[in-house]
């Protein structure tokens, strides 16, 4: 399975959500059969401790030491951003605009190649800033930038399964946001490992294509090559599968989980989270135990997002996976993704369930852990893979009856509700 077709199932998979909540309210005839939450005892149904993922002013600068040939990364330009990313009323993820002006010389240079209709962005930030006037006229565009260069077919944004009404106005705070998801998933990354060859996957140069095609990561010693498709707003995901290089990451869960979990769960900058998420999920199942359990839907706030995962995967634990929810909700990971091995240990797990599931054994063991176990070492040239038993001292299943055992210790068992 390519990349490509990984992000358009994932991509899916959330889209059918919306579009489920949207027209309707979710198994209304089986809810009926279900306890209500207003009768869960308080003591049954604790909020998660608010552990939100603030980012007060803006990553500060990933200072790499040169692992290729050593050559070192400056990732300085990002110190002085200081604005949020905020949710436009379009829905469309976008950057709050800063009234400051800046200097000619910090913003971006964007030209316009008459002979090849090329739209050239060339800077180190402050995309939100920049003019994209010209982009009707321009067959691509290429944003060329210290750490990454973005190849863009302009049609895709009129195109794609989920189209940009407005690119020129959408595409700047976007590209902004790229920009910052790289270096939030490199901080995150070598924040949690201390590996050198994990280390020098973060300082490689990034090719991002965002084109008609997608393909798998090309990994080699100088690049990160992602070619993204129409699924391009999931280019975290992609990022972070490119960094994880493994030929295998299709055949078992911890690789597709864990670039869903850096990019979801660590990534404030997820263009996922400002454009697919809104209160039209008070029509789920689950949304009266996600309020009741102390969660809103503003899932910038991490508490929220983990909270959310948690509380689908006590109702699937609970009443089981019959309650009408979508495929990320209650389907296997490997009905999800055929190319998932289904007897590979976390291919019963859905979607929602490992991602909760890994997020417990982040908490309980370290994201350090969870990073090493989900890297492929031996693809990455340093050694065997490490089993789940030698990440975390614990078998699987021991692990996963726990993390369930959590859930309902926190939530309740349902049984005292007829």
């Amino acid at each position: 399975m390519t990349d490509k077709e990984l992000a358009q199932r994932l991509t899916g998979a959330l889209d059918e959500r919306i579009a489920r909540a949207s027209a309707a309210p979710v198994a209304r005839e089986r809810m009926n059969h279900m306890p209500s939450a207003d009768d869960l005892t308080s003591p049954q149904v604790k909020a998660i401790p608010v552990k939100q993922l603030r980012w007060k002013n803006a990553i500060a600068a990933v200072l790499v030491v040169g692992m290729l040939g050593g050559i070192g990364l400056a990732a300085s330009k990002l110190l002085d951003r200081t604005k949020q990313p905020q949710t436009g009323e379009s829905g469309n993820s976008e950057i709050t605009q800063t009234t400051e002006p800046l200097p000619e010389d910090e913003l971006p240079v964007v030209s316009f190649e008459e002979d090849t209709k090329t739209l050239r962005v060339v800077g180190t930030g402050h995309y939100d800033r920049i003019d994209l006037s010209r982009l009707p006229e321009a067959a691509n565009m290429i944003v060329e930038d210290d750490d990454f260069e973005f190849r863009i077919l302009p049609t895709i944004l009129w195109s794609s399964d989920s189209p940009i009404e407005d690119p020129v106005s959408y595409l700047p705070g976007y590209l902004e946001h790229v920009d910052q998801s790289l270096a939030a998933i490199r901080k995150f990354v070598t924040d949690n490992s201390t590996n050198e060859n994990v280390i020098a996957q973060t300082q490689k140069h990034v090719k991002l294509s965002l084109n008609a095609f997608g393909s798998n990561n090309i990994n080699n010693s100088y690049t990160i090559d992602i070619v993204t498709g129409g699924a391009f707003r999931l280019v975290g995901t992609h990022y972070t599968l490119g960094l994880l290089y493994s030929s295998q990451f299709n055949q078992d869960w911890k690789y597709v989980v864990y670039s869903s979990w850096v990019d979801w769960y660590n990534n404030p900058y997820c263009q996922m989270l400002f454009e697919d998420y809104s209160e039209d999920n008070e029509a789920c199942f689950y949304a009266p135990y996600f309020r009741q359990a102390g969660g809103n839907w503003d899932l910038r706030d991490r508490s929220n997002m983990v909270l959310l995962h948690d509380v689908i995967s006590w109702c699937n634990l609970v009443f089981g996976r019959d309650w009408g929810g979508g495929t990320d909700e209650t389907g296997h990971l490997s009905d999800m993704l055929p190319s998932l091995d289904a007897a590979k240990e976390g291919s019963s797990l859905s979607l929602s369930e490992a991602l909760s599931f890994m997020e417990y054994l982040a908490e309980h063991y370290g994201a350090d852990k969870v990073t090493a176990y989900c890297f492929d070492a031996c693809a990455m040239g340093y050694g065997e893979s490490l089993s789940f038993e030698e990440a975390f001292g614990t078998d699987f299943a021991a692990a996963k009856a726990a993390w369930e055992q959590s859930l309902l210790d926190r939530f309740g068992d349902g049984s005292e509700n007829p």
